[in-house]
């Protein structure tokens, strides 16, 4: 009845060796070596006095056999949540009998073995299941938690079509078996973390989207990831607790190329980047980083996309380290959001010269370096607002010719603008301009950038516009005008408006409308009126806008307003007009 002891072969002898250090090391659930593999562990030797053998994993199955300390059984692979390893039966070769694998020396081998025997669907995490047979169900292949098989389970490359779902794991077995899993969106729980639990089996997985529970600061097993190596992208979201990641959480998973982080760090590891050289777009999202490590991107050469906020404390990232960008001459896309940032190193764009857009909203920068854009010939999307810059430098786009969206918005800008301002974008299509202190536009402002369609002017002294203000204006469709102090329109205001589409007027001082106000703007079909001191409307106001779908009358405060009379016909020429406020 019992079998006799065959001495293990030489090779698998030393492979036992290295995977109980492994074992000691790391915790009875550490991944084995990446050596190792399935064809190496043929077999197992019972470790204890005397072991059953059942007729499935777990002890509410029959005992079939046992066996003595010493035994080597035939190993055929492994239970869902790895607590049991199926053997070869003693008596009958070409059946299946289960034993409890705590009761051999398998060790961290088992983890390389195949799954055998049921899925055990019907013992996961509740969520697991509902997701898993309803993935299932999408696919055709409707089932009951009993009946999943496991080549079900392998078939399965996504939990959720558009990852809405979030997946609560709980226990050590609920990723057993979705070996073809290419996108998940995950919850971490304590309970998994605390078992040892990490992402072993998911060798297609490619995106994944992981977060912890509430208010969690997760203590991370070593090698997490280890199971998931043809990662491309990775998230961690919501994770306002983590204050900490391990320096080797990157360490198994080379080919990311999409890594965003949002989490409450103090600190990153030093070379925290270093296992991943692909990586093409990093956004970070702090909220309490006081610094950077130096050479931060220093292995990250193919770098495209960078996004850095911390805008949560008040103690918060306040500089950048110098050669910041010295290693990611590919870079496309740089936003920095850190509220507190008051300088930018000398230098800072020199290494960038494919750069594209530049986001430095919101920070605190007072001045920008002399020759700031020299070195981004290719820029097209600028944004500087909501810092506190007082002047901008001589020649300041000088150098940025393919310039297409430019958002200036700062309270703190002095009283003029340099002439000819925009004399070198004239591909500009988008400009916000907003500030406290402007008290005029420079002749011509706007003589330079033919294409403008998009203008947001938002400027609390300004009095008046020039004569013939948009006349070089032609494909503009989107006019904001916010001007508190504009006591007047100049009567020529719209003439070289034929593209209007949506007008936004906010000036609480303007008592009157030119005559023929929108006699040029033929396709004006959004259009707020927010001038609470009119006190009457031109008698031909809407004869030229038949396109106009919505006119409105209100400032932002919805001060009262003095008009007390329409013209006659008022609504006569507007039949496309749906809303009349």
């Amino acid at each position: 009845m019992y079998l006799s002891l065959v001495h293990f072969p030489l090779r698998l002898a030393r492979m036992a060796v290295a995977v109980a250090v492994l074992w000691v090391l790391g915790g009875q659930t550490s991944p084995p070596l990446p050596p190792l593999r399935a064809a190496d562990v043929a077999s197992a030797q019972v470790t204890e006095t005397a072991v059953n053998l059942h007729a499935g994993p777990g002890l509410q199955y029959a005992v079939r056999w046992q066996v003595r300390k010493g035994t080597n059984l035939a190993l055929q692979g492994r239970s869902a949540d790895n607590a049991w390893l199926a053997v070869a039966d003693p008596g009958e070769r070409s059946a299946t009998l289960w034993i409890d694998a705590d009761r051999t020396d398998v060790g961290a081998r088992r983890y390389v073995l195949p799954w055998a025997g049921p899925s055990a669907v019907c013992t996961r995490s509740p969520d697991v299941q509902a997701a898993l047979l309803a993935a299932l169900a999408l696919q055709g292949r409707a089932r009951t938690c009993m009946s999943v098989t496991w080549t079900d389970l392998a078939v399965l490359t996504a939990l959720s079509p558009t990852m809405d779902d979030r997946l609560s794991l709980e226990a050590l077995h609920d990723l057993a078996g979705l070996t073809g899993l290419r996108a998940a969106r995950i919850v971490v729980t304590d309970a998994y973390i605390a078992a040892g639990g990490r992402l072993s089996g998911l060798a297609a997985l490619e995106r994944l989207n992981l977060q912890s529970a509430c208010c969690a600061n997760i203590s991370w097993p070593d090698h997490f990831l280890a199971g998931a190596a043809r990662l491309h992208d990775l998230a961690l979201e919501d994770m306002h607790y983590q204050h900490s990641l391990p320096a080797d959480f990157l360490a198994r998973v080379p080919q990311l190329q999409v890594l965003s982080l949002d989490a409450g760090l103090v600190a990153l590891p030093e070379n925290f980047l270093a296992p991943v050289p692909q990586l093409q777009t990093l956004s970070l999202d702090t909220r309490i980083l006081t610094a950077l490590p130096e050479d931060f991107l220093a292995h990250t050469p193919q770098l495209q996309t960078l996004s850095l906020s911390s805008c949560f404390h008040e103690i918060t990232l306040a500089a950048l380290p110098e050669g910041f960008l010295a290693h990611v001459p590919q870079l496309q896309t740089l936003s920095l959001s850190l509220c507190h940032l008051a300088a930018l190193p000398e230098g800072f764009l020199v290494h960038t010269p494919q750069l594209q857009t530049l986001s430095l909203s919101p920070n605190y920068l007072t001045a920008l370096p002399e020759g700031f854009l020299v070195h981004t010939p290719q820029l097209q999307t600028l944004s500087l607002s909501l810092n506190h810059l007082t002047a901008l430098p001589e020649g300041f786009l000088a150098h940025v010719p393919q310039l297409q969206t430019l958002s200036l918005d700062t309270s703190s800008l002095a009283a003029a603008l340099p002439e000819g301002f925009l004399a070198h974008v004239p591909q500009l299509q988008t400009l916000s301009l907003a500030t406290g202190n402007l008290a005029a536009l420079p002749e011509g402002f706007l003589a330079y950038v033919p294409q403008l369609a998009t203008f947001n002017l938002d400027v609390y002294r300004l009095a008046a516009l020039p004569e013939g203000f948009l006349v070089h204006a032609p494909q503009l469709a989107t006019f904001n005008l916010d001007a508190p102090q504009l006591a007047a329109l100049p009567e020529s205001f719209l003439t070289r408006a034929p593209q209007l589409a949506t007008f936004n007027l906010d000036a609480p001082q303007l008592t009157a409308l030119p005559e023929s106000f929108l006699v040029h703007a033929p396709q004006l079909a959004t259009f707020n009126l927010g001038t609470p001191q009119l006190t009457a409307l031109p008698e031909s106001f809407l004869a030229h806008a038949p396109r106009l779908q919505t006119l409105t009358f209100a400032d932002d405060y919805n001060t009262a307003s003095q008009l007390t009379a329409l013209p006659e016909s008022f609504l006569a020429h507007a039949p496309q007009l749906g809303t009349f406020n």
